[in-house]
């Protein structure tokens, strides 16, 4: 395992962890309690839409770009 490109890659990790908390912070409190699929879609949204994000905002790690 490549440590280094682990290490890179953590703050990515953590990043996305706390957006999904914000996620579902926010809508908790706008909604109160909501079905789980409203959970699940918010969470498949912060993963899949972070890495895009990241590229374009050049916030991106090198590790992503190496394929």
């Amino acid at each position: 395992m490549d440590w280094d490109r682990q290490r890179d890659l953590l703050p990515h990790y953590a990043a996305v962890f706390l957006l999904i908390g914000v996620y579902m912070a926010a809508v908790r409190a706008a909604f109160g309690d909501v079905v789980p699929a409203v959970d699940i879609l918010g969470v498949v949204v912060v993963v899949l839409g972070y890495p895009t994000v990241a590229r374009l905002v050049g916030f991106a790690p090198g590790a992503w770009e190496e394929g």
